[in-house]
């Protein structure tokens, strides 16, 4: 035995240097001012902790704490710098009604099925693990209305699951006798001696190790989703600063620290049943051995995993960058070209023209090199989707050469459509194909000085019988170099000496890859130096339905200004100030949308679990949770239940290049700061939901718009809160208010206090002292702009 152990121990080490390195790259954990500030005023907090929960909540013997949440609790420590001492609570004390009487700061371990129990005066942290119910029965169980039939059974429950599984069966399940026993193991014993019908226990109870010492003649089922428990912890509602401490703590562990964690808990329940030991001891070598292999083989695949997430991010990261950047430079380029376009329709001499006709050609180029920038980055975010119509193809090549021709023609070549028989209208995405067709058409064009273009369409069947419409375009052109041709589909990539003189951007042929790849098709080049070029389009072609040739034909209805409610874009706002809200509320509806206000992080999670939103614009500053952990949760979820990604755009009066990041690595898409001007918005909705918007009507003036009586109270409220704050020296709550005022001044355009507000926030955050007299002349100045408003 001690042999093995050994083994084990010598092999573990080994592991531990091997994955060092994977375990080493922690996700971005920071703490704000006001948290660290926290930190240093509580440096102590009381866990409670309940001796008969294991393997949650485990006291042995001289206070050593040990379970499932004690070990979250020792990764808050390292991360935050708090320290959590044990209270000991007893097996009928109500642990929520100990955490409200302050005898307690945290409970480490509250499970619930569904919403965890609303308690006045007690919130809780994002649920870091979800366990599924197990019953354990000596036949088979029978498919019953909820999954499983419990009607008339003896079940034998741990006493750990006796408020929550056992208030969940009884309600659900008539003439049902439960019976409670002090451990899992202890319901297990009763059940195998024929003393109840099934024992049911969570998976972490019934771990591995103890079903085996159950032995061959018991079953173990699964339960439904519906019993699945969520656990969290338990804290103060008026402790928010620690509820966010918490939150952060919990969002930055790694996949080591939880696995890690997840062994701790056998462990942890290993110490009390004897399941691992019980294995070892029948398997000795063996299992020492196996199970160190395993470990060395997770280590090495852990490793290889983080550095595929790590370049996975890193190129995401840079493609929203370019996306936000491209979209940025767009709006003055309009400008400009406006400008031209109106300098060439003044007089102007000949030399002043060729100027004028230089700006014009260089400004376009700029604008179709952003056009593609942007298509790159929305099919590298997934954010193109195909929308199938039925597509006469010919009338499209047709179409296409049309534009074309007068170019073809400058450059004294033929463009043409050579058709090999009769095509019926294919259900294909038309705007995209027309796409992919103009940029091979133009790329031809470019490189051809001699003979011709031409497009050629035909419909061949693959090897499995599927009918494909393949479309070429063949050219006489200067060709491409075999070397040459497997770089031309990376971003930015050109045949040598071509940019001069065709003022290409090297996009064109990845975006062509990426949309025909959308497609379920693909696109091949076969090329010679000197004699041309054909590039292959190869798509499925499904003959459209009567339907969609129906509609394709009936006459277009007008669209009002704005959309349809039909096609209205529905946006959740994550804002906790009532103007800013308001706000955002008129400035989207002016552009047609719908929008759904969210308070604070648990409404928005609650609105998540509702429905699916077009957009997410995310204020960072919450009072329960800030956004960057909201939004890290959000994605969790979308991944859990692989829903497509919903863009999320940060909007906050926070700046700088730290928001900037903590917001692109928490999962965010893009960043609006404060005010929010309507064109800049409009300019975002634009970018990610891929659509063209419309002013419906002007906002109206705020006055006259909002619910001022509210706005009024909420700004009355928060200058209340921050005299108070500043008067009982509290920085939290003094920076929370000044915080707000600030962002609902901007979004009210009242810059005689925004100015002041936002100034006594940074102060505030610098860590600079409350009795500080920069601290008192911007409070007087933030007082002096309020009662100047006329608004209170």
């Amino acid at each position: 035995m001690r042999r093995w152990r050994a083994g084990i121990a010598a092999l573990l080490l080994a592991v531990c240097c091997i994955a060092a390195q994977g375990q080493g790259q922690e996700k971005a954990f920071a703490l704000s001012g006001a948290e660290q500030a926290w930190v240093r005023a509580h440096p102590v907090l009381k866990l409670g902790l309940r001796q008969n929960r294991p393997p949650f909540e485990i006291v042995q013997r001289g206070a050593v704490r040990r379970g499932i949440g004690t070990d979250y609790i020792n990764i808050i420590e390292r991360h935050s710098g708090l320290v959590f001492d044990i209270v000991t609570l007893a097996d009928t004390d109500n642990g929520l009604a100990a955490l409200r009487e302050r005898r307690i700061d945290c409970l480490p371990a509250v499970r619930s099925i569904g919403t965890p129990p609303q308690v006045p005066g007690i919130d809780y942290s994002l649920p870091y693990l979800s366990t599924t119910a197990i019953a354990a029965t000596r036949e088979q169980l029978e498919p019953g209305a909820d999954g499983i039939a419990f009607d008339g059974k003896t079940v034998a429950l741990p006493a750990a699951e006796a408020d929550l599984l056992g208030v969940f069966l009884r309600e659900r399940h008539d003439g049902m006798r439960i019976v409670v026993r002090p451990s899992m193991r202890q319901a297990l014993a009763l059940l195998s001696k024929g003393g109840a019908d099934v024992a049911i226990g969570t998976r972490a109870q019934l771990m591995p190790g103890l079903m085996r010492e159950a032995g061959e003649n018991l079953h173990f089922t699964e339960l439904p989703l519906a019993m699945t428990s969520d656990v969290r912890m338990a804290l103060r509602d008026s402790d928010p600063l620690l509820v966010s401490i918490v939150n952060k703590s919990l969002a930055a562990m790694t996949p080591a620290q939880i696995r890690l964690v997840r062994q701790d808990w056998l462990e942890a329940e290993g110490d009390e049943h004897a399941g691992m030991l019980f294995s070892a001891d029948h398997f000795g070598e063996h299992v020492g051995l196996a199970a160190a292999l395993l470990l060395i083989l997770a280590g090495l695949a852990y490793q290889a995993f983080s550095a595929h997430r790590r370049a996975l991010r890193n190129e995401r990261r840079a493609a929203m960058f370019l996306a936000v950047m491209s979209h940025e430079i767009r709006s003055p380029m309009n400008a400009v070209l406006a400008a031209v376009e109106l300098l060439r329709a003044t007089p102007i001499n000949t030399e002043q023209r060729h100027f004028v006709d230089l700006a014009s050609n260089g400004g376009n180029i700029l604008l179709r090199l952003l056009d593609d920038v942007l298509d790159v980055s929305k099919l590298e975010a997934g954010q193109l989707t195909l929308s199938l119509d039925a597509v006469d193809v010919v009338a499209l090549a047709n179409d296409v050469v049309a534009l074309q021709q007068l170019r073809a023609r400058e450059k004294g070549i033929t463009l043409d459509v050579a058709v090999r028989q009769a095509l019926p209208p294919l259900m294909l995405d038309e705007a995209r194909l027309l796409q992919v067709l103009h940029n091979l058409v133009s790329n031809a064009i470019k490189f051809t000085a001699t003979g011709g273009v031409e497009i050629q369409i035909a419909m061949l069947e693959d090897g499995q019988g599927q009918a494909r419409l393949e479309m070429t375009v063949a050219d006489t052109g200067i060709g491409i170099a075999s070397a040459v041709q497997a770089t031309l589909f990376r971003p930015y990539v050109q045949v040598e000496g071509t940019y001069k003189r065709s003022g290409g951007t090297g996009l064109g042929l990845v975006i062509c890859r990426e949309l025909v790849n959308l497609m379920q098709g693909t696109i091949t080049i076969d090329s010679e130096v000197g004699k041309g070029t054909r590039m292959v389009i190869s798509l499925p072609a499904d003959a459209a339905p009567a339907a969609a040739l129906a509609a394709a034909v009936a006459p277009a209805r007008p669209i009002p200004v704005g959309g349809t409610a039909a096609q209205r874009l529905s946006i959740l706002v994550v804002e906790d100030v009532p103007a800013n809200q308001a706000v955002l509320r008129a400035q989207l509806a002016s552009l047609g949308c719908d929008a759904d206000i969210a308070e604070n992080g648990a409404r928005a999670l609650a609105c998540f679990s509702l429905r699916e939103y077009d957009l997410v614009l995310m204020d960072c500053d919450l009072p329960d949770i800030d956004g960057y952990s909201l939004t890290a949760e959000w994605r969790r979820r979308e991944a859990d239940l692989e829903q497509a990604r919903c863009p999320v755009i940060a909007i906050s009066a926070s700046t700088g290049a730290d928001h900037a990041e903590r917001c692109f690595e928490a999962g965010m898409d893009g960043i609006l700061s404060k005010p929010i001007r309507l064109a800049k918005l409009q300019d975002i909705v634009e970018l990610w939901c891929d659509v063209s918007l419309a002013l419906q009507a002007p906002p109206m003036a705020t006055t006259g718009v909002f619910d001022m009586p509210q706005v009024r109270a909420a700004f009355a409220s928060d200058m209340g809160e921050l005299l108070q704050a500043m008067a009982m020296h509290e920085r939290d709550a003094a920076l929370r208010a000044a915080h707000r005022l600030h962002g609902a001044a901007l979004s009210m355009q009242w810059t005689q206090m925004a100015q002041p507000a936002g100034q006594l926030e940074s102060l505030l955050r610098s860590d600079a002292a409350l009795a500080d007299a920069r601290c008192g002349g911007l409070l007087q100045h933030v007082v002096a702009a309020w009662r100047n408003s006329g608004q209170h």
